[in-house]
């Protein structure tokens, strides 16, 4: 999906990351105007939560939407956070990737599956 030239530029120039949040900044915008940068936020992952005040992601807010802003569309979490499984070790299909801990492992499609529905584990 194409990102209108405004709703890309409240998100490049009104928004501020740290960590998990994103938040807007600056005045109010127009309701219309928020309820599309909302749209794309959840596209990507983004979720408004009122006690935080902010939109919270299960990656890191400023890493999730740099391909966003990249490319001027919605780029789905779940791609740009990893490729797509395509590895096999012994017929079993699955990935390397990158967990909590930092080191890198080979992970089952079962679990790739588990990991990108509840990205938590809880």
């Amino acid at each position: 999906m194409r990102i209108p030239t405004d709703v890309l530029a409240a998100l490049s120039g009104r928004t501020k990351t740290g960590g998990h949040r994103l938040m807007l900044v600056g005045p109010r915008v127009a309701t219309t105007l928020y309820q599309r940068v909302n749209e794309v936020l959840e596209a990507v992952g983004g979720r408004w939560t009122k006690t935080e005040g902010a939109h919270l992601f299960p990656i890191d807010a400023a890493e999730a939407l740099a391909p966003v802003l990249a490319a001027g569309e919605v780029v789905p979490l779940r791609e740009n956070a990893s490729p797509p499984c395509a590895e096999a070790r012994d017929g079993v299909l699955g990935r390397q990737v990158i967990l909590d801990d930092g080191f890198e492992r080979f992970v089952t499609q079962e679990t790739v599956g588990k990991l990108t529905a509840n990205p938590k584990g809880g």
